[in-house]
């Protein structure tokens, strides 16, 4: 009975080694890192069966490809950096269309340096650690296991990567801010005796800063894809902002359809921004 009941606690413990093996072997050593330098990319895309973003980089800054759209700097540095500090954590030899790898089935990676291509194809999360992921890269025969850190930055679509910030500019470059809501007017310039409110009320440069640096943050929230939404004739807010010498000016329209967003033309494409952007300008002057 003593040496039957040992056979069994042997059993249980081998299978048990057995079923945990993958999770020890992901948080073992190191092998090697899974790219080049990502400096030296140049272009990439990420493509699945029902999504692309592509992205290249022109004189240094990057854009959404066969757009005028500058991507966010941020993001894309945030994912080179990623992509840079990727590690193998493991090799596997085996099918890539074993159910357990399902190699592709999350999409392709494509990778241009200069010309020189390098895909991967993402497979599953690994079982026992979804915090890695099974992977195959060109030129190399093998199943790899890396992080999936930097695979998860790849949104479902190019907005996230999309630049849409309002007003591309820095507080010490703003001379004045004009903004009309209805039959409300709201003016602020720079003077040589400080920010003028209207022409008349003199604030503090600590107020005028916060509040310009908050309308220079603000961002759309995406694009408009239904193209049965269309502009009204006229705009029910504009900002105009004093950039240096250049004015820039932003119109936003209202629809019945859009209770807590406006509509805002860019670049030739038409974006939603939320109503607050405008009305925290009046709300500044506690109209």
């Amino acid at each position: 009975m003593l040496w039957a009941n040992i056979g069994i606690i042997v059993l249980v413990l081998i299978l048990a080694s057995i079923y945990f093996l993958p999770y020890r072997k992901l948080k073992g050593k190191v092998f090697k890192k899974l790219l080049p330098d990502p400096s030296g990319i140049t272009a990439m895309e990420y493509r699945t069966a029902a999504y692309s973003l592509q992205l290249e980089k022109r004189n240094g800054i990057w854009y959404i490809i066969d757009s005028d759209w500058e991507a966010d700097k941020s993001r894309v540095t945030k994912l080179l950096n990623r992509l840079r500090d990727l590690n193998v954590d493991e090799r596997i030899t085996g099918s890539q269309d074993d159910p357990e790898f399902n190699i592709g089935s999350n999409g392709y990676l494509i990778l241009d340096y200069e010309g020189k291509i390098t895909n991967i194809a993402i497979g599953n999360r690994v079982e026992h650690d979804e915090d890695y992921v099974y992977i195959t890269k060109s030129g190399d025969p093998d199943i790899l296991v890396v992080h999936s850190g930097a695979l998860s930055l790849l949104s479902k679509d190019g907005q996230s990567f999309s630049y849409t910030v309002i007003f591309e500019a820095y507080y010490p470059q703003i001379k004045s801010v004009e903004a009309s809501l209805g039959s409300d007017y709201f003016t602020l310039h720079c003077t040589e005796n400080g920010w003028l409110i209207d022409g008349k009320n003199l604030i503090k440069e600590e107020k005028a800063q916060t509040f310009i640096e908050t309308l220079l943050a603000a961002e759309a929230l995406g694009f408009v894809e239904d193209e049965n939404i269309k502009l009204p004739q006229r705009p029910t807010a504009t900002i105009t902002m004093k950039v240096n010498r250049r004015s820039v000016i932003r119109y936003f329209f209202a629809i019945p359809s859009l209770q807590d967003k406006f509509l805002m033309p860019l670049k030739g494409r038409i974006l939603y921004v939320e109503k607050d952007v405008v009305k925290q300008i009046f709300a500044f002057t506690g109209r």
